[in-house]
């Protein structure tokens, strides 16, 4: 059974915070900030209200070797802010492996998603020492953990949009969705 994620309160603050990061029609009441104020402030509220648990999985199986804070240095692994709408294996300075450089995909939560479960059969010879994690529900906290860092919404959905444009223009069908992480 899933769980309810809006059991803490929280619902409210995310529908306010995504109208805001995704583009409403008008302003919040009394905001006179520019847009990347606002984009930061909203940022900002969105991981205080969601995924203390993300951040826990995220520390807890991944943050050993990737830093996810902008700017930090590689670690074991290449960093990991700003990783959605990023083409893998295209941190400079990185030295990644021969499998990872040659995938060449841009990172999605549907890609990273597959990768999280099972890197070895996503991109074959890569040398991430993890070997997967089955449990979809946690998967899917480390992703929206992962989306809330600076830079990675807009990637996001930028990446979304051009897949779902892509879809459309293929399939000859109307975009069935807004593209949102």
């Amino acid at each position: 059974m899933p769980r309810d994620r809006c059991s803490n309160g929280t619902c409210g603050v995310l529908v306010l915070a995504a109208c805001c990061v995704f583009g409403c029609s008008s302003d919040m009441p009394g905001s006179t900030r520019g847009e990347e104020d606002r984009h930061a402030a909203v940022t900002k509220v969105i991981r205080g209200a969601i995924n203390s648990e993300g951040e826990k999985l995220f520390r807890l199986r991944c943050g050993v070797c990737h830093s996810v804070e902008p700017g930090q240095p590689s670690v074991v692994g290449p960093p990991l802010a700003g990783v959605f709408g990023r083409v893998a294996g295209s941190v400079e300075g990185f030295a990644y492996s021969r499998a990872m450089q040659a995938y060449g995909e841009i990172w999605t939560a549907e890609n990273m998603n597959e990768f999280l479960e099972k890197p070895a059969e996503l991109v074959p010879g890569n040398r991430m020492a993890f070997a997967g994690l089955s449990n979809a529900e946690q998967r899917e906290l480390i992703i929206e953990y992962l989306v809330l860092f600076p830079g990675d919404i807009d990637m996001f959905r930028a990446t979304q949009q051009r897949q779902d444009k892509a879809q459309s223009a293929e399939n000859g069908a109307p975009l069935s969705r807004t593209a949102t992480p």
